[in-house]
């Protein structure tokens, strides 16, 4: 199973982490219900290196490795 999936269509583009319903999320960018995977909305390719954006990859990373 992959850790993160970029997904575009009409409405934008989407980073979704697949376990990010246990991720630590104090700015509280995650978003949707289901039982595991969350989502970002990417307003830019720039989104990706903002420093909240960039420690919730870091941290689903870590916990699949």
């Amino acid at each position: 199973m992959g850790v993160l999936a970029l997904r575009a269509n009409a409405d934008g583009v989407r980073l979704y982490l697949t376990r990010g319903k246990g991720l630590p999320d104090p700015e509280k960018l995650l978003r949707g219900s289901a039982n595991q995977v969350r989502w970002i909305e990417l307003e830019a390719a720039s989104t990706i290196a903002r420093p909240a954006v960039a420690g919730l990859i870091d941290e689903a990373l870590s916990r699949n490795r």
